[in-house]
């Protein structure tokens, strides 16, 4: 997964599913914000699993479609 990638799966989120982004991407009390690569993709996908639970099946794949072609 590539960083353009990711910022154009993004680009077509509507409002509510950027805020739901937004908060799951906040800084957290407490955490360390030094994360090692692999614990930030970890926490990326994170987020893009929540964002994916209120997407339709179709706006699903197009997103992942998005995100893993080369």
């Amino acid at each position: 997964m590539v960083l353009k990638e990711i910022l154009r799966a993004v680009a077509d989120l509507d409002g509510e599913e950027r805020q739901l982004l937004r908060r799951q991407l906040k800084p957290q009390p407490g955490k360390r914000y030094e994360l090692p690569p692999k614990d930030r993709m970890r926490q990326l996908n994170a987020a893009l699993d929540a964002v994916g639970e209120d997407m339709s099946l179709f706006q699903l794949e197009q997103m992942t479609a998005a995100i893993t072609e080369k």
